[in-house]
């Protein structure tokens, strides 16, 4: 009761400005990222237990994909003849298809550089628009940067330690965000969910890491995590001529995920809303690979909707690495 109070007080307060791999030796995504298994059936058993291992014992990928209205409104009712699947540019036939409605855990990795002085508010509506959408069985988790990483809540089913920890807290430093990001990704690893992803909200471009980006890609290829971006261009103070977290776009797309880089921090609320809406709703899409390839090569994949409507979006991991 205690925490629904603290949560209905930060809420307030805030608003005042109104399928998993390696492939076949490690589990791999939860939003976009393509999965083994032996077939759909057994892969859904096992991914309502976190801990499970997975015995593969044929070569089926399953590629989970969120579609979207414009609205980010997640569409529903498409068939598997709806959707064509390229695997390194072969177009594959879809063996297995279904619609999956899962709890979700969150991640939250905010920005608290110097730079955010001036957006912070904004930034803090924006992840109480996003956590609106949290339902029964979800978890919440929020990391932190600025000259360093810091997680600064552990999982919890309900958003008031993270609202409260953004209440409270006060921009200064520089941008670890890589750091950041490897940092949320192994808080991760305790989450009770299949389905993970992170909302990561930032301004600027990263300057004071000590992981690289290509480090930080290696260990999302290997993981079940979807990374949703936001963010803001807006040349403030403190801020480059060329600035800009290009790095969170080629994240988001990475992993299947949504990115919108703005220039007004008034609109991160929205666009967080917007992510939301489909955090739930994906689809399976099951498929072996033909031709069969070479063991560590990196194949690349892409999902398209070629008879959909123009404002449809498709979100879906753009490739995996053969064991």
């Amino acid at each position: 009761m205690a925490a629904r109070h603290v949560g209905n007080l930060a809420r307030i307060l805030l608003g005042e400005i109104d399928v998993r791999l390696p492939f076949l030796l490690r589990l791999f995504a939860a939003i976009s990222i393509p999965l083994v298994a032996q077939d759909t059936k057994n892969w859904r058993n096992q991914q309502r237990d976190s801990q499970a291992t997975i015995r593969v014992t044929a070569d089926l990928v399953l590629v989970p994909v969120t579609v979207t209205e414009s609205s980010g409104k997640p569409v529903l009712g498409l068939e598997k003849r709806d959707f064509v699947l390229t695997d390194d540019k072969v177009a594959q036939e879809i063996l297995s298809f279904s619609r999956e409605i899962a709890p979700v855990s969150v991640g939250i990795v905010f920005d608290l550089s110097g730079s955010m002085s001036n957006k912070i508010g904004k930034a803090r509506t924006a992840v109480r628009e996003f956590l609106r959408y949290l339902e029964t069985g979800d978890e919440v988790l929020l990391v932190t940067f600025n000259d360093n990483a810091q997680q600064r809540t552990e999982f919890a089913s309900e958003d008031a330690a993270v609202l409260n920890e953004l209440l409270f807290a006060r921009p200064a430093g520089s941008t670890a965000l890589l750091d950041a990001v490897a940092l949320a990704v192994r808080a991760m690893r305790k989450a009770q969910n299949g389905r993970r992803v992170l909302l990561v909200i930032s301004d600027g471009e990263d300057n004071h890491s000590r992981l690289s980006e290509r480090e930080l890609k290696r260990i999302l290829e290997e993981t079940e995590i979807q990374i949703h971006a936001l963010g803001i261009h807006d040349r403030s103070p403190g801020m480059g001529a060329a600035a800009g977290p290009k790095v969170l776009e080629d994240l988001a797309q990475m992993t299947g995920g949504e990115h919108h880089m703005v220039n007004d921090a008034g609109q991160l609320p929205g666009l967080a809303a917007q992510m939301g809406l489909s955090l739930h709703d994906r689809y399976l899409l099951g498929y072996r690979p033909s031709p069969p390839g070479q063991p560590g090569k990196w194949r690349r994949i892409r999902v398209r909707l070629p008879d959909a409507p123009r404002s449809y979006q498709v979100y879906a991991r753009t490739g995996y690495r053969l064991p």
